[in-house]
């Protein structure tokens, strides 16, 4: 309950600081596209496409992860090799994904949050149903960062992990 709370007061906080889709300018114009695309490109499961629209250094953090430690998908932090090969498994891991009741804001340099829910359906045909805030920091047109909240426990229980060995804060 209490991460609930703090993911909602989390997003009311960066919604209310950023700009409406009239007043953007074009670097923010650039950030935008460059977010949607990737979505897009993870949507369609093409994950050399997403890959694109990252830098080699892109760093993606989990605030709420489903395992501990760091480098590996569902932990803390990915980057690196690690990064592309968790982004490369996404499609292999889901016959489908979906992101509806998509909320897009752009902040005042070049940070772009989605917040949408996650329709996916797991390879096994199992679905996975999640909401999503995610952060992107856009640097020279690729992401540079994305920071993804979601229901760690909605996670563990489609994917079999027991709540109990879900990282502590």
């Amino acid at each position: 309950m209490i991460r609930r709370i703090r993911l909602l007061l989390i997003s009311a906080v960066l919604i209310a600081n950023f700009a409406s889709a009239a007043e953007l300018t074009e670097q923010q114009r650039v950030a935008l596209q460059t977010a949607q695309n990737f979505i897009t490109a993870f949507e369609q499961r093409d994950a050399e496409k997403a890959l694109a629209y990252i830098r080699e250094d892109t760093v993606l953090e989990m605030p709420y992860p489903l395992f501990p430690g760091e480098g590996k998908y569902g932990t803390r932090r990915v980057t690196g090799e690690a990064l592309r090969t968790y982004m490369r498994g996404i499609p292999v891991r889901n016959s489908q994904i979906a992101f509806t009741a998509k909320v897009w804001r752009v902040g005042n340099d070049s940070d772009v949050i989605l917040e949408a829910n996650g329709n996916l359906v797991r390879a096994d045909g199992t679905p996975y149903r999640n909401k999503y805030i995610m952060v992107f920091h856009i640097e020279d047109g690729r992401i540079a960062s994305w920071r993804e909240y979601f229901n760690p426990v909605v996670a563990a229980r489609t994917f079999g992990i027991p709540l109990e060995s879900l990282p502590g804060e």
